[in-house]
């Protein structure tokens, strides 16, 4: 097995760790609050783990994004030699990671069907938050698209948008640098590196928009369990208020 594929192999196992894990506590929950299954389907679809981000379930959708990604990103990155270099080994890992990409990527699809006829959204889809987000998911996914990190601005995430805007740079700017220095010298290495930061850029892209996607639903979260449970002072005794 390729050391490459080792970490990704054991994300999978993480999420199905998780699933099961949730399966055990949540096998009495009542569903009929339940979020429309198909909404987390076609979700996870498009977008690997943003069907589990829909269902509150924020671990899982970030293990089922980065490994399927990355497998997704491998794939097309060994494509890629092979149309350029004709190595039959090239073409042996792009169908490999194709292969787990794709298996993934169904994986995920079922689990997020799963999660969906089976558990209870208790979070700002559910009995928790009940209203619609403060901040408009779609609208910090629009900023990010145009400018990077800007979505997180929207949020009020600074550290996060500073960091994304910084990343996305930084990738842009090596696939710029590996663009002039190869029309410049025609020699394959800058190509590759040209090629080799589009596709990390491409990723840091699509991780921060689906950030900043998520980071509008959970915008305020923390201070509205607060105020959902708040300590109540009686004469003798003390209650808990929970609205």
């Amino acid at each position: 097995m390729k050391r490459s594929t080792i970490p990704i192999i054991y994300l999978l196992v993480l999420a199905a760790s998780l699933t099961a894990q949730n399966s055990m506590q949540d096998s009495s929950i009542d569903t009929s609050g339940a979020l429309p299954p198909a909404q987390a389907i076609w979700r996870s679809a498009v977008l690997p783990g943003w069907g589990q981000i829909y269902q509150e379930r924020l671990i899982q959708g970030a293990v089922f994004s980065f490994a399927t990604l990355g497998l997704y990103f491998q794939s097309f990155y060994h494509l890629d030699r092979y149309n350029k270099y004709g190595d039959p080994e090239d073409q042996s890992r792009f169908k490999t990671f194709l292969s787990l990409g794709i298996l993934f990527h169904i994986g995920n699809i079922i689990d997020a069907a799963d999660a969906g006829y089976r558990l209870k959204p208790k979070g700002w889809q559910g009995e928790l938050l009940g209203d619609k987000p403060l901040k408009s998911p779609w609208g910090a996914v629009l900023r990010s698209a145009i400018i990077p990190g800007w979505g997180q601005i929207y949020t009020e995430n600074y550290i996060k948008a500073v960091a994304y805007f910084g990343l996305n740079g930084y990738m842009l700017y090596r696939m710029h640098i590996a663009n002039q220095k190869y029309w410049k010298t025609k020699e394959a290495k800058y190509r590759e590196d040209r090629t080799r930061f589009a596709w990390y850029f491409g990723v840091a892209y699509l991780l921060t928009l689906a950030d900043a996607y998520a980071s509008a639903y959970l915008f305020k979260f923390d201070e509205a369990i607060e105020i959902a449970v708040s300590p109540i002072l009686v004469p003798d005794q003390i209650a808990l208020n929970v609205y």
